[in-house]
Parts: C-alpha cells; structure tokens; sequence
C-alpha cells in the first residue's frame, strides 16, 4: 500500500522514461520496491536516486557489503520503519550474518554480538539518524581510533544521512513492510578492503558477543 498513485507497468509503457526507470529498479524476480516505484510519477529522480543507492551500497568501500547493511538496518531499527527494516534484515540474512546478530539489530544493535570497532560506527549512524545535531567531532575522532580512516567514516556519515532520508520518504507515503522487494542488485564490483567487516566466512563475524 502506498498513499498515492503508483504507475503500474502498463501505465510505464506509455512513459519510456518512466519504464527504464523502473526497469532499471527491477530485482532478479522482476519485481520493483514499492518504495521506488512511488518515485517512477518522477522517473529522473527514480533514475538518479537507483543509481546513488547502487554506487553507495554496491560500490568501492572501505566498508564491506555486510557492515553496510548493518548501518542500514540500524537507521531502519532507529526510524522505526517496517519496510526498511524487513528489507535490510533480509539482506543481512542473505549474506549469512548469524541470525542472533539480525534479530539484535532489529532491536537495539547495542546487543548485538559484534566487534566493538563495528558498535562505534553503528552508534555514529545511530546518531546520525537520531540526532544529527549532536554529532560532535570527537565522535569522528573515536571512529579513527578504532580504525577507520576518513573515507570509511565518509561512507558510514553518507550511508546513514541516505537511509534516514529514505526512512522518512517511506514512511511519509505510507509504504507497508509486507510489500518491500529487494532492488535489483549491480554485477558485483572488483573486490574491496573491508574495514571492521569480512564476508559471512571471514574474520568479520566474531564468535560471540564483543562486551
């Protein structure tokens, strides 16, 4: 459900720029997020919009892929959106993160049994969400502490600021939980460093809780 008027894709066909829009946003099923398709009235800001959420989310980071996903689900969990939440909680599971650690971020990723280098960065996202004007330099220069250097604290900053913003489009259409889709992923970048976060086998998945 979405509280306005979504273009079906026989309503698109009459648009070629609405219909690439939303065929640029298809997942492997072709479906298309309700979320985004309530931006295709707009297809270029549909466009723009698919095409700054695959650069960020898909594309060269310090960050990994998983670590990204948990800075998203922690904005779902702190903006209280059910659409985000089960999209993001969903992703994180495909990546294999331990179940404990997606029902924790669900709830207060404070609780989740993850290193302390990747509670500070989802705390600064937190924070972000929360309280932006809060934010104070010192928490960028904890982050550094931990080992995070300013491109890795850039993303984090942008990763947080996007899905507060996409947060609050969300919920300001009404887009429900039980109709969320996963976007169309983009082939797969050349490999990354990965700060604070490994894939699912790797050395980003501590064996219990970090205290």
């Amino acid at each position: 459900m979405v509280w306005i008027h979504t273009l079906t894709d026989q309503e698109a066909s009459a648009d070629p720029a609405a219909l690439r829009a939303l065929d640029g946003a298809r997942s492997p099923d072709g479906r298309v997020a309700e979320a985004l398709r309530a931006q295709a009235l707009a297809p270029a800001a549909l466009a723009a919009h698919f095409e700054f959420y695959k650069t960020i989310m898909f594309g060269r980071s310090p960050l990994s892929r998983r670590l990204r996903e948990m800075i998203a689900l922690t904005v779902a969990t702190a903006t209280n959106c059910g659409h985000l939440k089960q999209l993001h909680a969903k992703a994180l599971r495909q990546v294999k993160t331990p179940a404990g650690v997606v029902e924790a971020l669900l709830v207060d990723f404070r609780d989740a049994a993850i290193f302390e280098r990747e509670r500070a960065l989802l705390a600064y996202a937190h924070r972000v969400a929360t309280r932006p004007d809060d934010v104070r330099e010192e928490e960028v220069q904890a982050l550094r502490r931990h080992g995070y250097d300013d491109r890795a604290i850039l993303d984090a900053a942008t990763l947080a600021a996007y899905f507060s913003f996409l947060a609050r489009f969300v919920l300001s259409l009404g887009v429900a939980a039980e109709e969320a889709a996963s976007p169309a992923p983009p082939s797969p970048p050349p490999p990354s460093p990965s700060t604070g976060s490994g894939t699912a086998s790797g050395p980003g998945l501590p064996p219990g809780p970090a205290r």
